[in-house]
């Protein structure tokens, strides 16, 4: 075997809100040696509602073992109601009308919430670095370099913006 096919793969994930710390896991589970750094100095806890409704993301709850973490945070959200201006219900969403994948989803978890699992779940296995953020990427023949705020530098294999939607990655 080539030492190319042997190097252990390093990557950054710049972001450590919901995708990051996904992203993050399972690089690590497939061999990767994953960096998550954080422009924030902590990690970012606001945020609304999020439901966990679709087929597939059921299952990467459950590839990484989050799904019992992840019920005991539930906001225990029965359902909606609409009312008129006298206060007589119009219309009723119930969480678990059509199996959880309704209006109202079964699993309704508060972000805050979601991000503190996710974190929990990976940082014993994966480095964070908070309260930095790239200021420069390069791509070179086979590897990125990245020069962070704080001046620092670093070669990685792969980089990938999981920063949200402001993005400057």
């Amino acid at each position: 075997m080539s030492k190319s096919v042997l190097k252990k793969r390093h990557a950054l994930v710049v972001g450590a809100g919901i995708a990051g710390p996904v992203v993050a896991y399972f690089l690590h589970r497939y061999g990767v040696e994953p960096v998550v750094v954080e422009r924030s100095p902590e990690l970012r806890l606001g945020g609304q509602t999020l439901d966990i409704r679709d087929l597939s993301a059921r299952e990467v709850v459950r590839r990484m073992g989050i799904e019992n973490a992840i019920r005991e945070r539930l906001t225990n959200e029965r359902g909606l109601l609409l009312l008129d201006s006298k206060g007589r219900t119009q219309v009723a969403f119930s969480a678990d009308a059509l199996g959880g994948q309704g209006f109202i989803s079964d699993i309704e978890i508060l972000r805050n919430e979601l991000v503190n699992v996710l974190y929990e779940r990976t940082r014993n296995n994966i480095e964070y670095i908070f309260g930095d953020h790239p200021v420069s990427i390069n791509d070179q023949k086979d590897q990125v370099q990245v020069t962070f705020a704080s001046g620092k530098s670093h070669e990685f294999d792969l980089v990938i913006g999981a920063d949200g939607i402001g993005s400057k990655t």
